[in-house]
């Protein structure tokens, strides 16, 4: 204000104020208070503006505050704000669960609060915190006997405010550490499957989408007896039989064609050696991207012995273990595709059923490694008097069938005669002891709309037939004829 009235002193008296004695001017004075009276207007308007924007001020600073605690409230972290005298002015104990902080704890001293002495890696974190502008690590922390993983962040807001946040990271740990224990199995799985593959009798062959062979492995030069550039450039189909190039040549095509990020085909093939052998093998089919370029993978194996196997083991389902001749399950299922066969072309099927004469006198004679043999030594006979395409089944015990496709009732009589005949002229022979037997057979035969009928009727039938014989002296065939002959 001092300043001020010297500024308008010397706008109104510019040639400096009158000494004691001499004159004023009166416009000089007057213009003084004019220039005095403007000046506290000038004051006042500004002390206005000034309180205004102080009110302002004030309440912006105030939502300010209140919009920070509404984000420190919504946030998942616990938050501390500590003064220079190291006491907490506030505390958010944010999502951690369960709860072990709240807002009582105020105003204590941050080295005081329970977490911070039962957890000795937040105590030395907080050391010398005024000091430094600011840091933050992985903690672990420990209240209400409770262990708790945390990511811990001190701040300075001002040079008398610090915040304190800890983050819970217990999860996003347990995680962290699931995930690298999947890792480490899968690579672990990884690696073994790779020694795994090193070390398989497998042939790899790989292609390029133009169906052009760019390596092969030793497995393959070593079967096909050639050196590994021989190959190069070939189609992968000149590898197998011809008769199979074109199944491999289709599952090749789809396997390029197909859409997914991973594909894979099997089949199974027959490669000819070098020796001229056929070699039954398994191509797997796969695609893999390599170097930005598309390449068809072929891993071909030996599976000679497996289909070896397959075959005994289709031998095993289907027999009689002892006899070698069809259980009744697969004579069942022959029989019934012969009798398919003979409706579609129009022709008769006959049916024998036989069975041993006096069989258990034989088990209790000599014993049942005999009756064994006896079972053996029938079936055999049986084989040598029938044809190739007539099935043979043992239907249980001591009782056996012969289905015979495109055979006339006269012919199977005849069949069934002869198998009669052959059994009575044969002699088993066991430990010394010469064993006869005889067989007593029902027949018929079945044609038109009789082959339409279920095979357990003619079966049957035929049985019925075989008990006639049995009834009335044993050792003879009864067909359908001679039954209704004899009982009519």
């Amino acid at each position: 204000m001092h300043r001020l009235l010297k500024r308008q002193l010397r706008k109104a008296f510019p040639n400096g104020v009158p000494k004691e004695g001499e004159t004023f001017n009166a416009d000089q004075i007057n213009t003084f208070i004019e220039m005095v009276d403007q000046g506290y207007q000038s004051m006042a308007e500004q002390l206005t503006m000034t309180e205004r924007t102080l009110d302002l001020s004030c309440t912006e600073l105030t939502n300010r505050n209140q919009t920070l605690s509404l984000i420190l409230d919504a946030l998942p972290d616990m938050s501390f704000w500590i003064d220079k005298e190291g006491l907490v002015r506030d505390i958010r104990s944010g999502n951690f669960s369960p709860p072990f902080i709240d807002a009582e704890e105020n105003f204590k001293a941050i080295e005081d609060l329970d977490i911070v002495i039962n957890s000795p890696e937040l105590k030395n974190f907080l050391k010398n915190y005024q000091s430094k502008s600011g840091k933050a690590a992985e903690l672990n922390l420990y209240a209400q006997e409770t262990h708790y993983q945390v990511k811990a962040r001190i701040t300075p807001i001002s040079h008398t405010r610090w915040l304190l946040v800890l983050r819970d990271i217990s999860l996003t740990k347990q995680l962290e550490m699931l995930q690298k224990q999947r890792m480490e199995q899968i690579q672990k799985a990884q690696k073994q499957l790779q020694g795994l593959v090193n070390a398989a009798p497998t042939g790899i062959v790989i292609c390029n989408p133009k169906q052009e062979i760019i390596m092969v492995n030793q497995y393959i030069s070593t079967i096909f007896q050639k050196p590994k550039g021989e190959f190069l450039g070939k189609n992968p189909t000149e590898l197998v039989a011809v008769k199979h190039r074109t199944s491999l040549r289709a599952q090749v095509i789809d396997v390029l064609k197909c859409e997914q990020e991973e594909c894979s085909r099997r089949l199974d093939t027959a490669i000819t050696l070098p020796s001229g052998n056929l070699m039954q093998a398994e191509i797997a089919l796969s695609t893999l991207m390599f170097d930005d370029q598309l390449l068809i993978i072929m891993s071909i194996s030996d599976i000679s012995d497996r289909k070896q196997l397959e075959k005994k083991l289709r031998v095993l389902a289907s027999t009689d273990p002892l006899t070698g001749a069809l259980n009744r399950r697969s004579f069942n299922d022959y029989t019934e595709r012969a009798i398919s066969t003979c409706i579609r072309i129009n022709r008769p099927l006959s049916l024998i059923i036989l069975d041993i004469d006096f069989f258990k006198k034989i088990n209790d004679t000599y014993g049942h490694a005999a009756g064994d043999e006896v079972l053996v030594a029938v079936v055999s006979k049986i084989g040598e008097v029938t044809r190739d395409v007539d099935i043979l089944g043992r239907l249980g015990g001591e009782e056996f069938a012969v289905a015979l496709p495109n055979s006339s009732l006269e012919l199977a009589k005849e069949i069934a005669e002869r198998i009669r005949q052959e059994i009575e002229r044969m002699v088993v022979i066991n430990c010394n002891h010469n064993i006869r037997l005889t067989v007593s057979l029902g027949v018929i035969t079945l044609s038109g709309t009789s082959l339409e009928k279920p095979l357990e009727c003619a079966i049957n039938s035929a049985d019925e037939y075989l008990y006639f014989a049995k009834e009335h002296g044993r050792n003879q065939v009864v067909d359908s004829e001679g039954f209704k002959k004899r009982t009519s």
